[in-house]
């Protein structure tokens, strides 16, 4: 579970969250995010899932299963969507590329 805690805690870093900030979103106290994190315990299906949402990556990447990140665009207008999968695209085609 070491891994779990460290991939929770390099997300929230990544995210520039406290543990406060975290644990305020997911309605719980700093010290069980810190027990996360340290592998000290283990955050049950709910707080994982709680987590994904609040650091937007796939359950699966969080537990280690998936090593690919997710990037919610829910919030971004069609228009703007349809950019970032042509940036995507031109990296992926750069990519094969080299």
């Amino acid at each position: 579970m070491h891994e779990l805690g460290h991939r929770l805690k390099v997300e929230r870093t990544k995210k520039q969250l406290s543990q406060k900030q975290v644990a305020k979103r997911i309605d719980v106290k700093a010290p069980t995010i810190s027990g996360y994190e340290t592998g000290n315990t283990t955050p049950p299906i709910d707080m994982l899932i709680k987590l994904s949402n609040v650091y937007n990556v796939s359950l699966d990447f969080l537990v280690g299963i998936e090593r690919k990140r997710t990037i919610s665009v829910d919030s971004l207008k069609e228009d703007q969507v349809i950019a970032i999968e042509g940036i995507i695209e031109a990296f992926n085609r750069a990519n094969d590329e080299s």
